[in-house]
């Protein structure tokens, strides 16, 4: 097996002249050939600045080019790069920093840099990225301030560089994941697992055929790393956008690839639907008329099994599909900058059915790559193997089985479970954190994933929900709702609540009054008023805690008819709450608050 820095010596060398990146804002390209010398230029500059080897460098950075110059020179000089999504807090980012006592950060945000020039404890290195802002404000005993850009063009290099010999089981990278309970925890892999991450993505084989990339999602991620990785080894270039600029520039580009999450997969639905609604009448009852007969065509095709009737069916409707796609779909995915040959690879827990079987009825290919931070891509779906409402086919390069999350007993094929999964790509632990890696592990060093579904006979993972009820948005956004429940249980205004929100935008909750309370202090109000007051002082409460972000605040509520009890069976035999029960329970005023996302 290569190591990930071979790999790409061997991609400098084969793509030279091809672009590797283009500056959305600019327009401007970067070749294979600039993009090596600047991570050389950078491994020169870090000598300069830094001593010895394995030290912990953190990268706080948008999206952006700058981000693999980094994360590639501290490969190469046998340092160790420390991974903070450019979302986190400056409390997060500080965190990080102190818990892995890094001496040097690379970043492009002023606002940061600003803040912690007045809580630094400890003499630290700041390599900004950006543009010529007055950075000697900040300077001070502990902290010394440089502006990156402005190093990296005076410095020379010797291509003929000598790279250090790399230990495969040295600390490669740090990922800090999203912080459900408190702080982030950081993910360690050694060069050698996230080799091997690497290498099992890279089989899926998505990015064989040339074109650009486009994206909007975090290189300090797992998933988008290794898919950016993956569409640079094949000599392909990636053009960094934002929720600002991304349908402009989808437009623009056309890419081959895009890169999204639930949240643009609506938006793409969104932008299509607008689009038709522009068209005649005529031509929209048209469109409605091929559209219903093809997703019948999409769903008949995706049944396992069939009677001879459907078959004959399929004919007729596969026709219509055709039909569709030439007559409708073409005139109207133009606009928007999708055609029938863009790959659209998607990140995270599996999708609603119904957003699948759109694209799949528009015949854009979408593909999706099921993973963790901790685990890199478990399973994926690809051009040779897709399979609706299904997040993949299992990695080859893993052992993944589902258990009975009780007993712990492996389950057959088929069988709903705990899914976990081991192999060379696995973590290795948890920094500085060994009861967290304990509780990751079983007994045979299987990772426990947290997700509950099944493996079908042909080997495609089926997701089924969180076994510790992480709620995740439609943006990737991981939350745990226990956390918010037990805060907003400390409102006077509820005596029980439950969230709700996976793979929606916002979270709802359904919540029991106190009605005592409310009795006592609001007798007679509206029902309306109340729902508001509730609503804020709820939020109120979120938005005081240095944990939460606004992501984490609820939308809308629902008021319960009456308290979650053992005997109505809203509450389990250990007094927790009974979330399908309940959820089964309010389901279409749940459904009501969420009707203008659909």
């Amino acid at each position: 097996m290569q190591l990930i820095t071979d790999v790409f010596l061997d991609v400098f060398k084969k793509f030279s002249d091809n672009t590797a990146f283009i500056d959305n804002k600019t327009g401007l390209s970067t070749s294979f050939h600039d993009f090596k010398i600047q991570i050389f230029k950078l491994i020169n500059i870090l000598s300069k600045y830094s001593t010895g080897e394995h030290n912990k460098m953190v990268i706080y950075l948008r999206p952006h080019i700058m981000f693999h110059i980094i994360e590639f020179a501290l490969f190469y000089s046998k340092n160790i790069s420390v991974l903070c999504d450019y979302t986190y807090k400056y409390s997060e980012i500080e965190h990080i920093i102190n818990v892995t006592d890094s001496d040097i950060i690379f970043t492009d945000n002023i606002k940061f840099i600003e803040e912690y020039s007045k809580n630094i404890g400890k003499p630290k290195k700041i390599f900004y990225i950006g543009a010529n802002d007055n950075l000697s404000q900040y300077n001070n005993e502990f902290l010394s301030i440089y502006n990156l850009v402005e190093l990296l063009d005076k410095e020379s290099v010797d291509e003929t560089i000598i790279l250090k010999q790399i230990n495969p089981e040295d600390i490669a990278t740090i990922l800090f994941s999203s912080g459900t309970t408190g702080n982030p925890k950081g993910v360690v892999y050694t060069y050698e697992s996230i080799s091997y991450s690497y290498l099992s993505h890279h089989k899926a084989s998505l990015f064989k055929k040339k074109g650009c990339c486009l994206t909007i999602l975090s290189c300090s991620h797992i998933a988008p790393k290794l898919c950016n990785w993956s569409v640079l080894a094949e000599g392909n270039c990636i053009i960094y956008s934002d929720f600002l600029t991304y349908q402009k520039d989808v437009l623009k580009y056309k890419p081959l690839y895009l890169e999204c999450v639930p949240k643009l997969l609506l938006m793409h639905k969104d932008d299509y639907y607008k689009k038709l609604t522009s068209k005649s009448i005529y031509f929209q009852n048209l469109h409605n008329i091929f559209f219903e007969h093809s997703k019948k065509y999409v769903e008949l095709k995706n049944k396992n099994k069939k009677h001879f009737i459907e078959y004959i069916n399929m004919y007729f409707l596969k026709l219509c599909n055709h039909i569709y796609i030439k007559l409708f779909f073409k005139k109207i995915l133009q606009d928007i900058g999708l055609t029938e040959k863009t790959n659209i690879i998607a990140f995270g827990a599996g999708l609603d059915i119904k957003i699948e079987i759109f694209y799949a009825v528009i015949g854009t290919k979408l593909l999706i790559n099921y993973g963790l931070t901790e685990g890199g891509t478990l399973a994926y779906n690809n051009l040779k193997n897709t399979r609706l409402g299904s997040v993949g086919i299992t990695n080859p390069y893993l052992s993944v089985i589902v258990c009975n999350p009780e007993t712990d007993e492996k389950l057959p094929k088929n069988s709903i479970g705990l899914i976990k999964a081991k192999g060379p790509q696995i973590m290795q632990k948890y920094y500085n954190d060994e009861e967290a890696t304990n509780k990751a592990f079983d007994d045979e060093g299987y990772l426990i994933t947290g997700d509950m579904g099944y493996i079908s006979d042909d080997n495609f993972v089926f997701l089924k929900g969180r076994y510790k009820n992480i709620i995740v948005l439609n943006n990737g956004e991981n939350i745990n709702p226990e956390c918010i429940e037990e805060l907003c249980n400390n409102s006077e205004f509820v005596s029980q609540v439950i969230l709700f929100g996976q793979d929606m935008p916002f979270l709802t909750a359904v919540i029991v009054p106190n009605f005592e309370y409310i009795h006592n202090n609001f007798d007679g109000i509206n029902p309306d008023d109340l729902k508001y007051k509730i609503i804020m002082d709820i939020n109120n409460m979120v938005g005081q805690s240095e944990f939460f972000k606004w992501i984490h605040q609820i939308k809308d509520i629902v008021v319960a008819d009456e308290p979650f009890t053992q005997e109505n069976g809203l509450l389990t035999k250990k007094f927790s709450l009974n979330r399908p029960a309940i959820h089964a329970k309010y389901k279409t005023l749940i459904e009501d608050m969420y009707k203008d996302e659909k």
